[in-house]
């Protein structure tokens, strides 16, 4: 859907690029919920607007879920591998679910996760660490 998409082609708008980035998941990990994608989604807009060209002026950090250190090397050593941008949303995307070790699977946990967009942030919050939570209610994510 968005395979190598740029941040442009997200649209300019956060709430077209939440939109178009939770139909790429859904089509992406068909188990994902829609509060499962909306507390990624969530935490993803704090951290980089949903833009995945976004780099952190402060330390690097980079893309959509500010991938730092390690794992930005690893995103853009699956980048390489599979022949695309590490800056495209799908890349990241598929990155995120695939190609970011054990990271990946606490991911596909929360995106599949069945109770409130609070609760499921939280465990994204606890589980990986790195990532904070920005909203526990959600416009976007209950739209069609």
């Amino acid at each position: 859907m968005i395979g190598s998409a740029e941040s442009s082609r997200l649209g300019w708008s956060v709430a077209s690029r939440a939109r178009t980035l939770a139909k790429a998941i859904k089509s992406m990990y068909g188990p994902a919920t829609k509060a499962g994608i909306a507390a990624v989604l969530g935490n993803w807009e704090f951290e980089s607007g949903l833009n995945p060209g976004a780099i952190n002026p402060g330390g690097g950090a980079s893309g959509l879920g500010q991938w730092l250190g390690g794992r930005k090397s690893a995103l853009i050593n699956f980048a390489k591998k599979n022949g695309g941008n590490w800056k495209s949303a799908g890349t990241q995307l598929a990155f995120a679910l695939k190609g970011d070790g054990s990271d990946s699977s606490v991911l596909k946990s929360v995106l599949s996760g069945t109770g409130s967009v609070a609760s499921l942030s939280g465990q994204v919050l606890f589980a990986m660490g790195t990532w904070w939570i920005y909203s526990t209610t959600c416009g976007w994510c209950t739209k069609d």
